[in-house]
């Protein structure tokens, strides 16, 4: 039941093993143009690290796409996650995509999510939490895209974070993947991220990502972090990517300075 959003449900499609769901999903458009609606019941969550959680599971997502600026999604997560409690949630959110030509070589494209989140079932705190996604990019085709985006995990003052049990944590708040599952801790998380993907020569394609860290809750440093990354098809079967990725915690002393590195092969047939 992978959607449009990843942060709320999502395959981890870039690691080897990827996060899959025993689940039933059910789609229909009720006969109008430009709609989708769908529910999912989820009963276990198998996670990249190969664990595997048992949940009652709803989802219940609809989207509307003929207002051509922006299509527009509703989306409503339970989760009841029997095998971890503590992130067991309710979440209720809007969210719009959307993008634009200005010219024949410049586009503006942009995205906004917000949601609100509480305990729900087995969660053995009470709390609540706001989410709030920004982004806005400008691409112009000689030279590639420059674009900004900002998101905030929010805490219930400090108590309890904003809960994505399901995302692809990957793809957000850095490749370094520091915060990846806890959000920034009790305290929640801010994540500035200004990127430039450049138009390259040869087929390659690439990106360079800056992020500055602080907590939702009291607003504390919690790091910068440096990310880039370069691909390239070798031909129709094989792609080969690189990414480096340098978490930075000289303003913090709360997380240790990392840095990771990866060299990727994708066979296609």
């Amino acid at each position: 039941i992978t959607l449009d959003d990843q942060r709320f449900v999502g395959n981890v499609g870039w690691r080897q093993n990827e996060q899959t769901y025993d689940a039933a999903v059910l789609m229909t458009s009720l006969g109008v143009e430009d709609l989708q609606l769908i529910y999912g019941f989820v009963g276990n969550v198998h996670q990249t690290n190969l664990n595997t959680l048992s949940a009652r599971m709803h989802a219940f997502n609809g989207s509307w796409a003929g207002f051509k600026p922006v299509k527009l999604t509703g989306f409503v997560y339970l989760y009841d996650v029997i095998d971890a409690p503590a992130v067991s949630n309710m979440t209720f959110g809007v969210r719009g995509v959307g993008s634009r030509d200005l010219s024949d070589e410049t586009s503006i494209g942009y995205q906004a999510s917000y949601a609100y989140q509480q305990d729900y079932e087995n969660q053995p705190v009470s709390y609540a939490a706001h989410y709030f996604l920004g982004d806005v990019n400008v691409g112009y085709k000689p030279l590639g895209t420059l674009g900004v985006g900002y998101e905030m995990l929010g805490s219930d003052d400090g108590t309890k974070q904003f809960q994505t049990p399901t995302a692809t944590f990957h793809a957000f708040n850095g490749w370094a993947d520091v915060f990846a599952g806890n959000n920034g801790g009790p305290k929640g998380l801010r994540d500035l991220h200004p990127y430039i993907a450049p138009k390259l020569p040869n087929k390659f394609e690439g990106k360079l990502v800056y992020h500055r860290f602080w907590s939702d809750d009291g607003g504390d440093a919690l790091g910068n972090e440096y990310d880039a990354m370069l691909s390239r098809p070798i031909n129709k079967h094989l792609d080969l990517l690189t990414k480096f990725a340098y978490f930075d915690t000289s303003d913090s002393a709360v997380l240790p300075d990392l840095w990771r590195w990866w060299l990727m092969a994708t066979v296609k047939f």
